[in-house]
């Protein structure tokens, strides 16, 4: 049984994320029915990358911050308590700054993750150490405004045709997008032109919106990149069924890539609405898929770990009423 009845982080503010430089202010707070012994209560600040790959993981530390919000050897006029507290409810504000540059998105999915989170301790002389902790949601903000984001995209591209080392002409590709960047809700308007030189007829054309994720892990003395694309919408077009097969179905598929920016605009920014609709949706879902991770390495870490005990009174940060 826990020896407290509440310990818990409380942000001051309701942000439902944080952007690079933002200040994360919050309090601890500590319910108690009986008296508890303390020697030390340390806040900590974490933010790191990892990757997964063949059951192993990488991790790429960012930073981690600590501060002490209580020491019984340090006490201030606030808490002169000399570590032990009587039954009653206590509070110890901290504030720490997330780094103005360098730091991605937060982020999961199966193959990897970007996280950020706040963790409090509190530290006994002779009792385990009880624990709580909250993931906080960082969003880069990103400006597709500039001129040089807003000029359209166009990309070329010749690829020869063959089957069963039987060659069958060309194909020429073009396509052009009106611009770089794009907002969540903008329309992204795309033309694509098809010079087909080759003996094959083209079946049909489709446009394809994915998100591609870059994971990158140490082996050795090298490192490993590892792409994965996801779909996210499609459109496709009327085409005409092949005419010329060759020992059997010889499908060919002919393409070009031409990559945008997705960007964030801040609360006050025209449009922002539907921009902070679809990221406290994502928000939502990374904040739940990490709070089950962290319990249930938390579960793993108390079976192995004999008479030692976490209490993790996990809070969401993430509520529809904050935004």
């Amino acid at each position: 049984m826990a020896p407290y009845d509440q310990f818990a982080i409380v942000l001051d503010d309701e942000d439902t994320f944080y952007h690079p430089g933002d200040e994360v202010k919050g309090r601890i707070f500590l319910k108690l029915s009986k008296s508890m012994m303390i020697v030390r209560i340390v806040v900590g600040f974490h933010g790191e990358g990892r990757v997964k790959y063949n059951d192993e993981y990488f991790i790429q530390p960012y930073f981690h911050d600590h501060a002490v919000v209580y020491d019984c050897n340090n006490e201030n006029v606030h808490h002169q308590l000399q570590g032990s507290f009587p039954p009653g409810d206590f509070w110890f504000p901290f504030a720490f700054r997330l780094p103005p540059v360098k730091i991605q998105s937060s982020y999961l999915d199966l193959t990897g993750a970007v996280c950020y989170w706040l963790d409090a301790v509190i530290e006994r002389s002779i009792w385990p150490n009880e624990e709580t902790t909250i993931p906080i949601f960082v969003l880069e903000l990103v400006d597709v405004n500039s001129p040089e984001v807003q000029r359209p995209r166009i990309k070329q591209k010749e690829m020869p045709i063959s089957c069963c080392f039987v060659k069958g002409g060309k194909v020429n590709i073009s396509g052009k997008i009106n611009k770089g960047g794009y907002y969540p809700g903008d329309v992204i308007e795309c033309k694509f032109f098809i010079e087909n030189e080759s003996n094959r007829e083209v079946t049909y054309t489709e446009a394809i919106f994915k998100q591609k994720v870059t994971q990158q892990y140490p082996r050795r003395i090298f490192f490993v990149k590892h792409e994965t694309a996801m779909e996210i919408a499609s459109s496709r077009g009327i085409g005409k069924k092949m005419i010329a097969h060759v020992k059997g179905e010889c499908v060919y598929a002919a393409n070009i890539e031409i990559p945008i920016k997705i960007g964030f605009i801040s609360s006050a920014s025209i449009g922002s609405i539907l921009s902070r609709e679809v990221i406290l949706a994502f928000a939502l879902l990374v904040n739940s898929q990490m709070k089950q991770e962290r319990q249930s390495a938390r579960e793993g870490q108390e079976m192995g770990a004999g008479n030692h005990v976490h209490h993790d009174d996990q809070q969401m940060l993430l509520t529809p009423g904050h935004v």
